[in-house]
């Protein structure tokens, strides 16, 4: 977002929301630059450090949101399921939440790590990635079959 008064205003307006919601203070953040036009956050709180990402309006319109919502509940069965990946913070039962104005974001627990260059992943972290990309799929693929009955 090129407007800092803009993001400051949508920020201000998602952490407020995220107080009122879960009852935790936000005692600092960080905005994170990475990505197209969302906005992120690392945030520290009374209950542990999160990550939230306010989806961008045009970027993703409202059409698009049952299918976030779908693409969220596949990263929880992920995570309920011993995957790495960050466990998100549902609100009653939805993973997008929204602000009083409408702002979509969604909030979760910032998992630790770094981001490696490209090209310099050891064997070892090659082969933990397809143990974790094998495990995403039976865990999916059984999701579906159960689904199916």
């Amino acid at each position: 977002m090129k407007d800092p008064v803009a993001a400051e205003s949508i920020r201000d307006e998602i952490f407020e929301t995220i107080t009122e919601m879960f009852g935790i203070e936000i005692m600092n953040s960080a905005s994170v630059e990475l990505g197209y036009m969302n906005l992120k956050w690392r945030i520290e709180t009374d209950a542990g450090n999160f990550f939230v990402k306010q989806y961008h309006r045009s970027r993703y319109p409202e059409e698009a949101v049952d299918g976030l919502e779908t693409s969220l509940s596949l990263q929880d069965l992920l995570h309920r399921n011993g995957i790495p990946c960050p466990e998100l913070i549902s609100h009653q039962g939805k993973y997008v939440l929204r602000t009083p104005s409408g702002e979509r974001f969604v909030f979760m627990r910032l998992c630790p790590g770094k981001v490696i260059e490209a090209g310099s992943a050891s064997e070892a972290q090659m082969y933990h990635l397809g143990q974790v990309t094998g495990g995403m799929h039976r865990i999916i693929k059984l999701e579906r079959l159960f689904a199916d009955l």
